[in-house]
């Protein structure tokens, strides 16, 4: 996002795994791709209920620390399955909020 005010996204599921001729190899350390949501300095957004899987970083908010999929991991059994974020806030150019890890 750039630029821009007031979006919301409730419930979104971003994948790469098909990155290299339709391989997975990539998905479990989650290295197929850097980042799925950039978001700048100067955009307001909520985010609820992001899963993500593939990537390193599931929000890369430009000027603070990005959050990791390591961190919010769901798993299937005792692998990793998806990255779940339940909440990202930005209401002003300098205030994020963020919400439980995944379950």
């Amino acid at each position: 996002m750039e630029r821009s005010r007031g979006v919301h996204i409730v419930g979104a599921g971003l994948y790469s795994w098909f990155y290299d001729n339709y391989g997975q190899s990539c998905l479990e350390p989650m290295t197929c791709q850097k980042s799925l949501v950039s978001i700048d300095e100067a955009s307001t957004a909520s985010i609820y209920n992001l899963f993500t899987i593939g990537a390193a970083e599931m929000v890369n908010h430009r000027g603070s620390k990005p959050i990791l999929a390591k961190d919010n991991l769901m798993l299937a059994g005792n692998k990793p399955w998806t990255s779940v974020v339940a909440s990202w806030v930005k209401d002003e150019p300098t205030q994020i909020k963020f919400g439980a890890k995944s379950v």
